[in-house]
């Protein structure tokens, strides 16, 4: 089963990606860790590391041909459950073409709830794991669960950039949404409750998808 989570900043999407992960036995593709794990790899497109060190949007024919090799991985050969991927129209048809998806989940949550969840956000800088000092804390605070290393917030954290965030995220989900519409795999889910609520709807959902496809 391939399935991906779209949503705004602070929508739930990686906590909810982890727990669809765990409940298939698939693996979490996040964006932001393969361009940073291929770095400085050289492609026809030139490297990530052009892009994300001088502030620029790494192109979709980049972002496009590493989550291509990635999938090659026999890793993947199960499933896989996007984190941050696709984000743009041509993403989402190149993604089609090639591995088409099950079922994508539009987590919705209003803006001000957002602005709220990410004052209270901190990540792992060495695993990246996420965490919320409501919803989603630390065992111990201001320690990674996993590895033990001292969290810290985002820099990109700030009032000024997560509006602006959440401004070039209302204008391309647009598009996208109409794209996976089209396709019949858009599920949306009201998510600006507790984790465990919203993970109640995914959940019933994926299960729904199961007995199908077993039906079938």
């Amino acid at each position: 089963m391939r399935i991906a989570f779209i949503g705004p900043p602070g929508a739930g999407k990686t906590t909810q990606a982890e727990k669809t992960s765990d409940l298939l036995d698939v693996p979490v593709l996040t964006t932001g860790n393969i361009l940073r794990d291929h770095k400085h790899e050289q492609t026809r497109y030139g490297t990530p590391a052009e892009y994300m060190e001088t502030g620029r949007l790494v192109p979709d024919e980049l972002i496009n041909h590493i989550v291509d090799q990635q999938l090659q991985e026999p890793t993947y050969s199960r499933g896989v459950v996007f984190d941050g991927y696709p984000r743009t129209v041509n993403q989402a048809e190149h993604l089609h073409d090639r591995h088409p998806l099950d079922v994508v989940f539009l987590l919705e949550v209003q803006d001000h709830h957002i602005i709220d969840r990410i004052n209270e956000r901190l990540i792992c800088p060495n695993c990246q794991k996420s965490y919320h000092l409501n919803y989603n804390p630390p065992k111990v605070y201001g320690v990674c669960d996993s590895c033990g290393t001292e969290l810290t917030r985002r820099e990109d954290d700030t009032q000024a950039i997560l509006e602006e965030k959440i401004q070039t995220y209302r204008e391309q989900t647009k598009a996208l949404m109409e794209v996976y519409q089209a396709y019949g795999i858009l599920q949306r889910i009201q998510a600006d409750s507790d984790i465990e609520t919203t993970w109640h709807q995914i959940k019933k959902v994926i299960q729904q998808m199961q007995d199908s496809q077993q039906q079938g």
